[in-house]
């Protein structure tokens, strides 16, 4: 998939149409170089203590906003990734199509060093942000406009003792625009080489000072809207002889360490699976013909290779997992002011409303050697009568129901007001609110309700020849393939169940169809309360060290933060075929914190110590949870002996809180496919002593090394049922 990606992301950025229009004036942030020099001390990330410039152990890397803007990009996610710290993020190419994952679909999020997305800590102005879904506690940057940033600061290093927990591998910081003045609007417009998956984007800012300077408002809107790119759209990852993939080397077996092991393979298919369906009517779990009556052609095989084979009769893989990017579209207005009455006291306040669309498809629904009785009608009706006296054995990818895709529509809330100034020559403070809200409608496309689709398979002749399904006959009936009594439709005369049609391709009925088929709607509610208190300062009072001031801060911390998971009833009580969860209502953990931040810059100007400090953080948290209470520190130095040789170092304990899915959501099941490190074929993947390890733990579990070596799995009906994801 990343080949995919990177052809598609080389190909938008490089062919925008850029039609900008553009009207601005002048705004604060156009500081003349003079004044920048002669600039106070700032807070940046990483630090409450405000300092001249980066003397951090942990360097951060700033993405300004006039780079994003001139990316021609209407994600910002799709332009932070090529940080190198920040390259498995989540953008546009990875929110949709098999790659998304439930109620992600057109969200982007940032993950550092690949350590997950729930250890990647995004703040905004230096602030928490609301979760982007609801079983997650990372933020979807979409909900960030775009024109107001001033500067993104990636700082990697655990952080939880300066920000809270999620901070494991580091921080993204989105500083917005301050103190606005004057109108900025924007559009721009662009397709693909290809002259699709166009892109648009526009937005308008306004801003002014009253009261003689002392206050500032300004407002902002952002549109933007991307189109739906299908995989099957080009040719590298829709067509099947054009789709290359790295597979097993069938003349490489058991290994060869003087030969590659995997080589480029093309015209690559699911082994013995059809779109009109694999038919294996002896039941000796090789496909006899396909569903319309042809001789089935197994292909060549792969063995080691997720049930996977060349050419044949089978279902290609190329553009079976769906789009490479979704159809996603934004509304987001911002509004923002201050209001400063003395130096001791200044207001401000922040306020957002995001309303985001997305939608994608992904793979269509698939059967594994589901049964089909002996006196099936449509048997019969392809093979002839007797033609499968034991029954028949099916395996089919179903893409004339539908790929199943995922629609959301989510609503993003977040305020924040606060106070800060000074408490004297060396001491500040800053005491906010951050509220936050999420909520989030997910609707999972052309799902098959298991009743009632093992009902219409199960379908024979009536008296009077029509083809009905057998619960239609005989109420009392057991459906084949499904355990249990139908709970979503009363069997018998009256029945609605439609017979359905599984021998060929486009031959199902639409009445059938709407039978088995159904959309479900979940929606999910996600809210963040913050209150945040610190004081920062130094002791210029007191003393001053040899390399400057001592630098502190200390503050406290209240964080509220509530979920709510209310699945489709058919979800919920487990009528899906493909799958089930249970409601969450309730589900909400508060945290208490306080901590403190101390910078001591012991030497500077000094003949071989141009510079020389040390910081150290600590935060104490209790949790309402069974996590109970937890202790985050950092200690961090900076010795450089001249201006240009800097040697830095930091070590951090840093903790990752569960979030409201993980505390409260109940079990739930999935597929995925588990690689064995065991495996022939994987020995010479991992370092010197995996064979070793491999034949110590195989033989353990009563092996021979004879039988290890001899080991070679191929395709068969044990590894098949989880060569596909969901």
């Amino acid at each position: 998939m990343s080949r995919i990606t990177n052809r598609f992301s080389f190909a938008a950025s490089a062919s925008v149409l850029a039609l900008t229009l553009m009207a601005s004036v002048a705004s604060a942030q156009d500081v003349p170089a003079d004044e920048a020099a002669a600039a106070e001390e700032i807070v940046v990330t990483g630090s409450r203590i405000p300092r001249l410039e980066v003397e951090l152990a942990n360097p951060i890397v700033a993405v300004s906003g006039a780079t994003i803007e001139e990316s021609g990009d209407t994600s910002i996610t799709d332009v932070l990734l090529r940080a190198p710290a920040l390259t498995s993020s989540i953008g546009s190419n990875r929110s949709g199509g098999r790659d998304a994952l439930f109620g992600e679909t057109g969200v982007n999020l940032l993950e550092l060093r690949n350590l997950g997305v729930d250890r990647t800590l995004v703040l905004v102005n230096g602030r928490r942000h609301i979760a982007g879904r609801a079983n997650s506690a990372a933020v979807d940057i979409n909900t960030i406009p775009q024109d107001l940033i001033d500067r993104v600061d990636v700082l990697t290093g655990g952080v939880s003792a300066v920000y809270g927990a999620d901070a494991v591998s580091g921080v993204v910081n989105f500083v917005t625009k301050r103190d606005f003045q004057g109108l900025r609007a924007r559009g721009q417009m662009g397709i693909s080489d290809e002259g699709d998956a166009g892109q648009q984007f526009g937005s308008i800012i306004a801003g002014t000072n009253f009261a003689n300077d002392k206050g500032n408002i300004a407002i902002a809107y952002e549109f933007a809207n991307s189109e739906r790119l299908t995989s099957f759209a080009r040719p590298f990852s829709g067509d099947p002889l054009r789709n290359r993939q790295l597979l097993r080397d069938l003349g490489d077996f058991p290994d060869n360490p003087t030969r590659f092991d995997r080589v480029i393979q093309t015209n690559v298919t699911w082994a013995d699976s059809s779109r009109d369906g694999a038919i294996d009517l002896d039941l000796d779990g090789i496909p006899d013909f396909t569903g319309s009556g042809r001789p089935y052609d197994r292909g060549i095989v792969l063995r080691s290779a997720g049930g996977r084979a060349i050419g044949g009769s089978n279902t290609p893989t190329a553009g079976y997992f769906g789009d490479i990017r979704p159809a996603t579209r934004r509304h987001v207005a911002n509004i923002l002011t201050s209001y400063e009455f003395s130096p001791a006291l200044k207001l401000y306040a922040e306020g957002k409303y995001v309303r985001a669309s997305a939608f994608s498809v992904g793979q269509p629904s698939f059967d594994f050697f589901t049964f089909i009785e002996p006196d099936n009608a449509f048997l019969a009706q392809r093979f002839g009568p007797n033609a499968a006296p034991d029954g028949a054995l099916l395996t089919r990818d179903n893409f004339d129901l539908g790929q199943r895709g995922e629609r959301n529509k989510r609503e993003t809330y977040r305020s924040v007001i606060g106070a800060e100034g000074e408490i004297s020559e060396n001491a500040r403070y800053d005491l906010s609110y951050v509220y936050g809200r999420n909520t989030a409608t997910t609707v999972l496309t052309s799902n098959l309700i298991g009743d009632r689709f093992f009902a219409a398979l199960d379908a024979v002749r009536a008296p009077n020849g029509q083809i009905v399904c057998r619960t239609t006959l005989n109420a009392s009936a057991p459906i084949s393939g499904f355990a249990g009594a139908p709970t979503t439709f009363t069997p018998g005369a009256n029945s609605p169940c439609r017979p359905l049609n599984f021998f060929g391709e486009n031959v199902a009925t639409p009445e059938a169809l709407a039978f088995v088929l159904a959309d479900n709607a979940t929606r999910t509610r996600i809210t963040q309360n913050v209150v945040n208190g610190s004081i920062i300062g130094d002791f210029d009072s007191l003393f001053k060290l040899p390399g400057g001031s001592l630098g502190f801060a200390v503050g406290a911390e209240y964080r509220q933060e509530t979920g709510r998971f209310t699945p489709d009833p058919l979800v919920v009580a487990g009528a899906l075929r493909d799958f089930s969860q249970s409601p969450v209502s309730g589900g909400k953990f508060n945290v208490k914190e306080v901590f403190a931040e101390l910078r001591a810059p012991i030497l500077a100007d000094r003949p071989f110590f141009h510079l020389l400090e040390a910081s150290a953080a600590i935060r104490l948290s209790d949790y309402s949870t069974a996590i109970g209470k937890t202790t985050t520190w950092n200690l961090s130095g900076v010795y450089a002996p001249v201006a240009d040789l800097r040697f830095r170092g930091s070590y951090s304990k840093s903790v990752r809180a569960p979030n409201i899915s993980e505390l409260f959501d109940p079990q739930g099941g999935a597929f995925d496919f588990v690689q064995d490190p065991c495996d022939v074929t994987r020995l010479g993947d991992g370092t010197s002593f995996r064979q070793a390890n491999c034949t110590a733990l195989l033989t353990g579990l009563g092996l021979t090394p004879a039988q290890i070596a001899n080991f070679s799995p191929s395709t068969d009906a044990q590894n098949t049922t989880s060569r596909r994801g969901l």
